[in-house]
């Protein structure tokens, strides 16, 4: 949320968010005695994903980085309904390039290009789940074909549905939500005292 606030207001991310899981590994490894502590190089960042999230006509999608591999993995459940989508994809992988050279020390075009391809998930069954799916594939997606030789479940308008309640009942209610109590109220959750 805060990446995509940032962009609607300045038209420009610069910070990239890493999940939570990253700070658990630096969070149990650092209470280990010194001469037990991990020694992280470039190697433990490859069983990372990157997920880039974007929002163009209206519809959600993103890439998802291997970042072991460098290939690019395009997750869409309209897959052709953003126009000039093929003109964006090329984009994202001329600067991933780009970024990696960076990241690897490497001149800048040493790194030509990522392999990009189109991950094989089901069609959504509506025209307005695109973000909750787009945030269920950044929870559970792995480029594993393993829903009935697909890499994302086939939901239902149901499913979909739950699961966007879930998300906003786990939002509000999270315990790191400052705005939690006001919104229990804002919404009659708590009796005024």
């Amino acid at each position: 949320m805060f990446m995509h606030f940032r962009n609607r207001l300045t038209g420009v991310v610069k910070r990239v968010h890493f999940s939570s899981l990253y700070a658990g590994h630096i969070i149990n490894d650092y209470r280990k005695m010194e001469k037990n502590q991990h020694v992280y190089t470039l190697r433990n960042y490859a069983t990372y994903k990157l997920f880039m999230s974007f929002c163009h006509d209206e519809h959600w999608w993103c890439y998802a980085v291997n970042l072991k591999t460098l290939r690019i993995s395009i997750i869409d459940s309209l897959n052709k309904a953003v126009k000039d989508r093929k003109r964006i994809d090329t984009f994202v992988d001329q600067n991933m390039a780009k970024c990696f050279c960076m990241l690897y020390n490497r001149p800048e075009g040493s790194i030509a290009h990522l392999f990009v391809q189109v991950s094989n998930i089901p069609s959504q069954p509506n025209l307005f789940d695109c973000g909750v799916i787009i945030l269920k594939a950044v929870e559970i997606w792995d480029g594993e074909d393993k829903y009935n030789s697909m890499s994302m479940p086939q939901y239902t308008n149901e499913e979909l549905r739950e699961i966007r309640k879930n998300y906003v009942k786990d939002w509000i209610l999270d315990n790191d939500n400052i705005a939690r109590m006001e919104a229990l109220h804002k919404y009659g959750f708590l009796q005024d005292c």
